[in-house]
């Protein structure tokens, strides 16, 4: 069955048929790749040279009583899928959230710290800037210092708090704490 070839390095490339699906192994050996069945069909893949990435899928982000993401809300079963399957076929699993500390907040440059300045309604007639130093009450529930390290906003949203736990126990999983904006 033909494929087609998509990029045009000789080492970084991609391989598509309808029959197989994606093929992003780049040349790897037999026995060093896996296939992956994922909603938009296979993908094989080289296990030693892969891993799943999963960004941002925290309270702070998607829980309803802090966000409404309906996007992010919709997209959880396909990720605890893709966790799933990611493990099994001996892929590793990276966890990037926000996890800052009081040392990234006072040297993070202006430019990212602007864009967590937000100006706010306030009773005074002036708009209150709330900003990283902002702490989060959820009805009465202390949900934490915004994006930093170790609280309740910066945890994984529901059921991927326990996934995370268990690859993390299970040597499948990494954590990083990132304290700036990724673009994959």
């Amino acid at each position: 069955m033909p494929q087609t070839r998509i990029g045009t390095s000789p080492t970084d490339y991609w391989l598509y048929s309808p029959e197989t699906g994606y093929d992003v192994s780049r040349g790897a050996p037999a026995e060093a790749t896996r296939s992956i069945a994922t909603h938009k069909g296979n993908v094989k893949l080289a296990v030693g040279r892969s891993a799943l990435i999963i960004i941002d899928m925290q309270n702070i982000f998607l829980h309803p009583e802090i966000r409404e993401h309906k996007a992010g809300l919709a997209a959880m079963p396909k990720i605890i899928d893709a966790v799933k399957a990611s493990r099994a076929a001996g892929v590793k699993v990276i966890w990037v959230n926000w996890g800052l500390t009081e040392e990234e907040v006072e040297s993070m440059p202006p430019g990212l710290a602007a864009g967590f300045t937000v100006p706010m309604p306030s009773k005074l007639g002036k708009p209150r800037v709330y900003g990283l130093d902002m702490e989060i009450n959820v009805d009465g529930f202390d949900a934490g210092r915004i994006l930093m390290r170790d609280q309740w906003n910066t945890r994984l949203y529901g059921p991927l708090e326990a996934l995370w736990k268990e690859g993390n126990a299970a040597g499948t999983d990494v954590w990083i704490n990132k304290s700036e904006v990724v673009y994959l």
